[in-house]
Order: C-alpha cells, then structure tokens, then sequence
C-alpha cells in the first residue's frame, strides 16, 4: 500500500500539561487496530538519552512481524494540519520500536514557536498507519493525556519579621502528601 491510498488507521494524541513534562516521556495508552488482540500498538513521545536537544518520536508494537507498513507520525496545529510531518515507507515491523530520536528539535521548535506548537500548554501529535491485511474499515483513535500534578500551598507566620536581617535564617522542613499531610517548623 501506499500513502496515497486511504488511511487505515490514525491515532491522535493530545499531551496537555506538556510544559510539566519537558524533559520527562510520555507514553500513549494501548490501542489495537486489528482483532487480532495480541498485537497492540502505543506511541511515545519526549527524549532520548542521545541528545537532549531534540524530542522523540515513536510507534511501538507488541510483537515482531513482518508485516510491511507505511506509516506518518506529525506534530498538529491547533486547526489540525501537520507542523511537521514525517513519513516511512515500506517498513518491515520486524522490531518492537520505530520512529525518530531527532523528530523535532527542541530550542528551535516547541521553545521559539510555543504559540504555534504548544496552544494552552498542549501538545498534540499524530499516527497515521497503512498496511495490507487492515480491513478497508477505517480506525480512528482519540487520545489524551494528562499530567497528575502534586501542587502544595501553606501559609507561614514569621515571628518578628520586620526586624529581621539578611544573616537570620528561619527554616520550614515540608512533607508531602506521600509523606504526611504536616509540616513542621
């Protein structure tokens, strides 16, 4: 097949939060694009150990085959078109991971054009998978993700404030909710 033909399936994923997951990976929940059961596909997106100036880019399956596929993974724009795009042809799902290390550098990209990469803190990317023995049924996946965010606040009461000076030091040790829900000065 080619990418011309229609898509067989396409996965798209909305990261939101993504400034609270700059430098972590993010992996996209399982979805299965076959009734076959046992072969599941999820994406992940962030760094690899390579170069910490550029973000990854991946589509993972669960099991070797050799299966020939076309497949696209994309960064979208807020209206849904591709910012940036990029297509393999005629692979052999022969490994478990396929995609690119260098998908998008970092500075250049998602830092100087936040607006038009990152609108409301999201970042919203794109799988688009051709191969032969999917149904002409078309799969469409919608998936987002959402950063579990610890956030504490307390309020602190300094005796004698006003008078002190750069040398007094006041110390507050903080525990979090994992640790228990106190403080203590």
């Amino acid at each position: 097949m080619s990418c011309k033909d229609d898509v067989a399936l396409t996965v798209t994923w909305s990261i939101e939060g993504i400034s609270y997951l700059k430098y972590a990976n993010v992996c996209s929940s399982d979805f299965y694009p076959h009734s076959d059961v046992d072969q599941k596909y999820y994406l992940k997106h962030g760094m690899d150990t390579s170069d910490i100036n550029f973000i990854s880019f991946y589509i993972y399956n669960s099991k070797q085959d050799t299966i020939e596929r076309d497949y696209e993974l994309s960064i979208l724009a807020p209206n849904g078109s591709p910012l940036i795009s990029r297509k393999v042809t005629k692979c052999l799902f022969n490994e478990y991971k396929h995609g690119f290390s260098d998908f998008v550098e970092r500075s250049e990209n998602l830092e100087n054009r936040k607006d038009e990469f990152l609108k409301n803190d999201t970042l919203t990317l794109r799988c688009r998978l051709w191969e032969s023995r999917m149904s002409q049924k078309i799969h469409f996946f919608l998936q987002k993700t959402r950063p579990s965010i610890d956030r504490m606040h307390f309020l602190w009461t300094l005796d004698r404030f006003s008078s002190l000076t750069l040398q007094d030091e006041r110390v507050a040790s903080l525990r979090t909710a994992d640790e228990g829900s106190s403080y203590s000065k």
